[in-house]
C-alpha cells in the first residue's frame, strides 16, 4: 500500500534553460527550505542562489509542500540568480527573482 504522505516530484530549470532534471521522493510536510536544500545538493547550485517555483509563481521557504497542495508527480522549476551587482531598486527578499509572483497556499497561513 503506498504512504499517501509521500510524492514524487520533478525539478526541472525553466524551459529553454540549461540545467540539471532531477526527481526527488519526499513526505508532504517537508518544508521548501528542506526540500530547496535537498535538491540544491543534487544539482550543485548554492541554496541562497535558488529559488523553487510552481505554477508559475514562487513557494515561500517556511511553507511545506502540503501548504500549496503539491499533486504526486508535480513538476516544479527552479531558478538559479547568477552573482553580480543588484540594481539599487532591488527587492532584497527575492534579490533577482523580483519577476516572479507568489503561489498561494491552500491554507491561510
Amino acid at each position: 500500500m503506498e504512504d499517501p504522505t509521500l510524492v514524487s516530484l520533478v525539478i526541472t530549470p525553466p524551459e529553454g534553460r540549461a540545467g540539471a532534471k532531477t526527481t526527488v521522493a519526499v513526505s508532504l510536510t517537508l518544508t521548501i527550505q528542506d526540500l530547496k536544500t535537498l535538491v540544491c545538493s543534487q544539482i550543485k547550485v548554492r541554496p541562497n542562489n535558488a529559488v523553487l517555483c510552481y505554477n508559475g509563481g514562487y513557494l515561500e521557504l517556511d511553507a511545506t509542500l502540503e501548504d500549496y497542495d503539491i499533486p504526486n508527480g508535480a513538476t516544479l522549476v527552479y531558478h538559479v540568480r547568477l552573482c553580480g551587482p543588484l540594481p539599487v531598486d532591488t527587492d532584497w527578499s527575492l534579490a533577482g527573482f523580483t519577476k516572479l509572483q507568489k503561489v498561494g497556499r491552500k491554507r491561510g497561513i
